[in-house]
């Protein structure tokens, strides 16, 4: 593992925030798993200008159990890139309750993103960073022979006990699972512009009716950039600054709540500006529509 400086890491990933642009998802695990919801959303997206355009990148990821119905409904409707929210870490076989990436590739023309390794799953769920960098192999080695996965998402953060020990203690704690999924997975330099990183502490992310906590302003920026110094550590400098995003998930809201991160971090008067976190990673807020178009539209408005 090679040492690397921030003062390194930052100059490299400024020089190229330029062709990077903003990039957000919208995690929508939280729709009713109905054919009616997905079609709502998808052409809800529509009319509220939720898709990408110049300058923004939007991703939409759905459960695999979603997939059939969003790749016939989302075809010349949706203008973004259509995600997986979960793959299975091992190749196809005799496994329960996964989907493999490469079952996905041949069945969904449509998906082009998958979301590797949720804060939360790994945290309350038992997901190893053995099996999250599995998810992540299999993605890469899968885009090798497809359009599918071009863009994997890695999703790392720490709990609350881990936050309130302090910032010392969170970057151990998340700097050690960036490094573990790229190190077992065996990312090359080469791969890297496929991958990008979403910092989402998990005592911050909504569930259901109850809120997430942010943590304060410095530690967002803190972990942002120690996720990618940890990054060079193990692929190099000039392959970590071709990292396609680097987004911060949240307790993300639309435009009307001014305290939401969305407002401080990942807009063009963000606090940190372009340089470091160039997107967000968005759940509950995403489920509706309206407010995933609100939030688009105040980071790149519609021409």
């Amino acid at each position: 593992m090679a040492k690397v400086s921030m003062t390194q890491v930052k100059k490299a990933w400024r020089r190229t925030a330029p062709r990077r642009g903003y990039n957000f998802g919208f995690n929508l695990k939280n729709l009713r798993a109905t054919k009616a919801s997905i079609t709502d959303w998808i052409n809800g997206a529509s009319k509220n200008n939720v898709g990408s355009r110049d300058g923004l990148t939007v991703a939409a990821y759905f459960p695999p159990l979603y997939l059939a119905h969003v790749n016939q409904q989302a075809a010349g409707i949706f203008r973004g890139v259509i995600g997986a929210q979960e793959i299975h870490w091992a190749a196809p076989g005799s496994h329960t309750s996964g989907v493999h990436a490469e079952s996905i590739a041949a069945d969904f023309g449509n998906v082009r993103g998958v979301l590797i390794n949720h804060s939360e799953v790994i945290g309350e769920h038992g997901r190893t960073l053995e099996q999250a960098a599995g998810q992540l192999r299999r993605a890469l080695d899968t885009s090798r022979n497809s359009a599918a996965f071009q863009y994997i998402t890695l999703c790392v953060g720490e709990d609350r006990a881990t936050y309130d020990r302090g910032t010392t203690a969170s970057v151990r704690y998340v700097k050690n699972q960036v490094r573990t999924m790229l190190q077992l997975a065996g990312v090359t330099a080469e791969e890297m512009s496929q991958v990008g990183i979403a910092y989402e502490p998990r005592f911050a992310i909504q569930v259901g009716d109850k809120p997430g906590i942010p943590p304060s302003d410095a530690h967002i920026a803190k972990m942002g950039w120690e996720c990618l110094r940890a990054t060079a550590e193990i692929v190099g400098i000039k392959a970590m600054a071709q990292m396609f995003t680097l987004q911060y998930g949240g307790s993300m809201k639309g435009p009307e709540n001014e305290g939401a991160p969305v407002q401080r971090f990942v807009g063009p008067k963000n606090l940190v500006s372009l340089d470091l976190y160039n997107g967000g990673l968005i759940g509950t807020a995403g489920k509706d529509p309206v407010t995933a178009g609100a939030i688009l539209a105040e980071i790149v408005p519609v021409a």
